[in-house]
């Protein structure tokens, strides 16, 4: 049996240093998060011409995984997630949220009802393949690094439940919404189910996520909160400590 005590105790230290940290420099933790809320990050709008030619015209050996491609913006390497849909709330929020362990978007662009975002590149990609090669290889999965991985989600959840205002709701926290970079620094990534506490009332009949990542209360009654999200975030620890999937019940 693998006693995850110590590692949950390590991992509780780096977050409480980084928050002490972050609190040393603030006057306070409400100007802090009105000043947060208002630095709306600046996107480029492409036209389809551009993200065409990045992609190959979304050529099938740029495909990372169903419709999100690999694209080259004339030397910036990005991905790009394709959609058809209405993306307009998803990039509003993507606008007020700035955080290093949060995907980084750079922009995005509209043709003819579809919809495409373009990402910073993730060069190890999901959590969930980066620990699936981690079986076959003692380096890539080493305890420091997933000791590390497990700090970076857990600062990204904190800066969303606690320095955006309104609080931010991610209501799908996965091993395969959590991104890797060339350092193996986690982002999480996928805020297409994303809502502000201010969207949802304390229940809700639309209860949407991926199951074995549900809240108990959530998925049986619907009951929406931050604790939702802390709750995946412990399914996404089990995951990194055992190395084992996820059951989907």
């Amino acid at each position: 049996m693998v006693n995850i005590l110590p590692l949950c105790n390590k991992i509780k230290r780096k977050v409480r240093e980084n928050e002490k940290d972050t609190r040393s420099k603030q006057v306070g933790n409400e100007d802090l998060r009105v000043e947060i809320a208002s630095c709306e990050q600046v996107f480029k709008v492409y036209g389809i011409q551009e993200v065409k030619k990045a992609t190959d015209n979304f050529s099938t050996k740029n495909i990372i995984k169903g419709s999100v491609y690999h694209g080259d913006f004339g030397g910036l390497i990005c991905i790009v997630k394709k959609m058809n849909r209405d993306v307009s709330k998803e990039v509003n929020m993507l606008q007020k949220i700035n955080h290093f362990n949060l995907i980084k978007p750079q922009g995005f662009c509209e043709d003819r009802g579809s919809f495409y975002l373009v990402f910073e590149y993730m060069r190890y990609g999901s959590l969930k393949k980066w620990l699936s090669a981690g079986k076959s290889s003692k380096d890539i999965g080493s305890w420091s690094r997933r000791i590390q991985i497990a700090v970076d989600v857990a600062n990204g959840l904190y800066y969303l439940h606690s320095f955006t205002e309104p609080t931010y709701m991610h209501k799908d926290i996965k091993s395969s919404n959590i991104l890797l970079n060339g350092e193996v620094r986690a982002k999480i990534a996928n805020f297409s189910l994303a809502r502000t506490a201010k969207d949802d009332d304390a229940t809700t009949k639309n209860v949407v996520g991926t199951r074995g990542y549900m809240a108990p209360e959530y998925l049986v009654a619907g009951h929406v909160s931050p604790k939702s999200n802390v709750y995946a975030f412990g399914v996404v620890l089990l995951e990194l400590i055992t190395g084992k999937d996820v059951v989907l019940v």
